[in-house]
């Protein structure tokens, strides 16, 4: 599976039940960020929408 498919079924995941999105987050974040060090350009609202989706802080889900 290619990271954007990972990124999206971790956070398709979340969407079923808070112990998922607990279990979501972690896995999320490790994906996000190794896609980022891999490329991918996301802009702060980008940053913001998906660490709004999944209830974290900006600065706790991704590594600046």
């Amino acid at each position: 599976m290619g990271i954007n498919l990972k990124l999206f079924m971790a956070i398709k995941k979340s969407n079923f039940n808070q112990k998922s999105l607990a279990d979501a987050i972690p896995m999320t974040r490790s994906y996000l960020n190794l896609a980022i060090n891999r490329g991918l350009r996301l802009d702060d609202g980008q940053k913001r929408s998906i660490a709004k989706a999944l209830g974290q802080k900006v600065e706790d889900l991704f590594d600046e």
